[in-house]
Order: C-alpha cells, then structure tokens, then sequence
C-alpha cells in the first residue's frame, strides 16, 4: 500500500511541476490534485505528457499500460 501511494505521489509531483505551460489552460493543473486510479494493485512508472499521465499496471495480473485524460478525464487501458 505504501508503494502505491509513493508511485501516486510521485505522479502528482510530475504533474506539479513538469507540466509544459503552453497556453493559459495548462495554467489550472497548477496547484491541483487528483486521484485518478483506485485499483488496490501496483501501479508504477508514471510518465507525464501534457494533459496526459500514463503508468504501468499490474490489476489484470499482469503488466498493462494505462493511460488517463485529465482534460477529458478518461481513463483507458493502452495494452
């Protein structure tokens, strides 16, 4: 559980600070958090791109890529 809300926390710090400020609309995730997977199984390697966050997934018993939307906030899984 611990592990998970590091991996989470990690995120949210990407999020905070490495958002690229390319227009005013980027300007609201600033000072922002979400939680945006509620699975209880590992969730690791986040990377984030613009509006969207992408991390590897262990729910299905084995690792998956997921992505998820925080303009649309769509989570979708990616393989």
């Amino acid at each position: 559980m611990k592990r998970k809300l590091t991996v989470l926390s990690i995120g949210i710090l990407f999020l905070l600070i490495l958002i690229p400020f390319q227009n005013g609309s980027d300007a609201e995730y600033l000072g922002y958090e979400e939680q945006i997977t509620y699975d209880p199984d590992t969730q690791q390697s986040c990377a984030i791109y613009g509006d969207k966050i992408v991390w590897n997934d262990g729910r299905n018993g084995k690792w998956d890529i997921y992505m998820h939307d925080l303009n649309a906030g769509v989570e979708t899984r990616i393989t």
